[in-house]
């Protein structure tokens, strides 16, 4: 069940649209595509291609991804902030 079609999706959705940051984990470039073409905020939505069926690949892969965009965050809050 990744956020790129049905219950994933149904998930990811409402999630956005009340404000919530997501991550959409899915195997399916295009359907993570169609997810966030079908938001009203896909600024709100970052994705990643991972199987986690290699659960020591797709852990290191998750974490770097976090990471980077926890520091572009708080890197762009602070733009916000001096600017």
């Amino acid at each position: 069940m990744g956020a790129g079609s049905s219950i994933g999706r149904a998930v990811v959705l409402p999630l956005v649209e009340e404000g919530t940051f997501v991550l959409g984990i899915d195997l399916n470039e295009t359907g993570l595509k169609e997810t966030i073409q079908l938001s009203s905020y896909p600024e709100r939505i970052s994705f990643t291609i991972i199987s986690v069926t290699d659960e020591e690949k797709s852990s290191k892969k998750l974490t770097n991804m976090l990471l980077v965009k926890v520091v572009l965050t708080f890197f762009q809050m602070w733009l916000v902030f001096f600017v």
